[in-house]
């Protein structure tokens, strides 16, 4: 274990290199929740059309379409609380920030937990579980050139999940049929875009928030078993 941590210490790739960098790959959204998107996405509450407001509030399920003037402007007060809650939390990863010389991407792009987890994977701690590993896959099949016969298309992508133990992409669950239009698309990063919105604007998290969480170790759940 010593050798493998004096090993990974003076590695050009660290875990939160990786983590930085897989994170970034997704705009962010790995650590990123639905509230801080709707705001990165919108910019600063004072700037939104009054339509864009109304939108919001009834997608969150503040107000409807049938609500009177009385809701409308409770849901309007809310959704300023919620702007001045982000906005405090913005300010104190600011000041950490300023603190931390050594950070050279937005605060927010590091998720401690997550440079932890991935630690683990690799330290063989904790298995990958399978919304994370087509995650990671997609990452490396855009940010890496590979050969006709080694990038990850549909047919690939199923035969790496039946070969690790997971089930193959299934078109009616709602994260296979991004991962498929991923695939598909001339522009992957596009369809993250329309789906994070399409998500955050009804108060959901991104599929990849914190996708890394489930992992956990089966040796031991084995293990547990069999004693």
């Amino acid at each position: 274990m010593e050798d493998k941590r004096e090993y990974l210490e003076s590695a050009s790739l660290t875990p939160g290199g990786i983590f930085d960098e897989f994170n970034y790959f997704y705009f962010g959204y790995v650590s990123a929740d639905w509230i801080e998107v709707l705001f990165e996405l919108y910019g600063e509450l004072e700037e939104w059309p009054y339509q864009d407001k109304i939108k919001i509030v009834r997608s969150l399920g503040l107000c409807n379409a049938k609500s009177n003037k009385t809701e409308e402007k409770q849901a309007m007060d809310e959704l300023e609380r919620m702007a001045r809650e982000q906005r405090k939390k913005e300010e104190m990863m600011d000041l950490e920030h300023v603190r931390d010389k050594d950070m050279k991407k937005k605060i927010y792009q590091r998720g401690r937990s997550g440079e932890d987890y991935f630690r683990d994977f690799i330290l063989g701690k904790r298995d990958i579980n399978r919304s994370t590993l087509i995650s990671f896959l997609l990452f490396v099949n855009e940010n890496i050139h590979l050969d006709a016969d080694s990038r990850i298309t549909i047919p690939r992508l199923n035969r790496i999940l039946v070969n690790c133990g997971f089930p193959q992409l299934r078109p009616k669950q709602v994260y296979d049929q991004f991962v498929i239009r991923f695939l598909k698309a001339e522009d992957p990063m596009e369809v993250v875009e329309e789906e994070v919105e399409r998500l955050v604007t009804r108060g959901n998290d991104f599929y990849l928030y914190k996708v890394y969480r489930d992992a956990y170790c089966h040796q031991k759940e084995l293990i547990k078993y069999l004693v």
